[in-house]
């Protein structure tokens, strides 16, 4: 699992090793490195904050237009949710939307590691 950044790696480890699976936060930058998309063979799941100041609202749409075909990726989305909606103590943080994503989470997490 990862946030920001780490959000990017846990796309990039989907794509290029045999890691089980993994869930990405926000995902920063994982347009500089959408042409792995076709490598991409492992479960992935990323939570997109619809409002994030660091992703815009165009590599969001990219996002998912390049992702959303692939079976093992699965994308929720948070209407009204900054970067970083889960850090508890953040500005941005959002208790319902913290809420779902972690309870998405631990039921991708239960599907794909048992």
């Amino acid at each position: 699992m990862g946030y920001c950044l780490g959000g990017k790696l846990c796309y990039l480890l989907c794509c290029c090793t045999d890691i089980e699976c993994a869930v990405a936060y926000y995902g920063t930058y994982i347009e500089h490195n959408i042409r792995e998309v076709k490598n991409l063979h492992r479960p992935f799941m990323l939570h997109m904050a619809m409002k994030d100041r660091w992703v815009q609202a165009e590599v969001n749409e990219l996002l998912e237009r390049k992702l959303s075909p692939n079976p093992l990726v699965t994308i929720h989305k948070y209407p009204e949710a900054d970067h970083a909606f889960a850090r508890h103590g953040g500005r941005p943080f959002r208790q319902d939307d913290a809420d779902r994503a972690l309870a998405l989470t631990v039921d991708f997490f239960n599907k794909h590691l048992k």
